[in-house]
């Protein structure tokens, strides 16, 4: 049980990392000349942070299999986050889990789980 509150702690954490990476770069690509075609890998950089963020959570959590540990968690934190944003928004919104843009951020969870497992205490 101890275990499971922390992966819980550690992905509300890295969900409010998400929405502060989101929020910052809206702000930026409101108030420069950014390009709003970009939008999509903007989101996958903010996810991809996240991730790497969970799965040194979670590596630090388990402490063993790091890479299986963040893998697995990766692929559940992307399908919650694809969850999440096909709820939120109209059903015509599509964020499909076959895109390709969505293994970074689970490849990168991954490694998150290696550096969290290889962490000294």
């Amino acid at each position: 049980m101890d275990k499971l509150l922390k992966i819980i702690k550690g992905y509300l954490i890295s969900a409010v990392l998400f929405l502060i990476i989101m929020l910052v770069l809206s702000l930026i690509m409101v108030s420069t000349d950014m390009s709003m075609s970009g939008a999509k890998w903007y989101g996958c950089v903010a996810l991809t942070v996240a991730a790497l963020v969970f799965g040194l959570s979670a590596g630090i959590t388990f402490q063993k299999r790091g890479l299986i540990t963040g893998i697995g968690l990766g692929a559940l934190y992307v399908c919650l986050f694809i969850f999440m944003v096909t709820t939120l928004f109209d059903s015509s919104f599509y964020a499909g889990i076959t895109d390709v843009r969505y293994i970074i951020p689970v490849l990168f969870c991954g490694i998150g789980g290696m550096l969290g497992t290889n962490l000294k205490n």
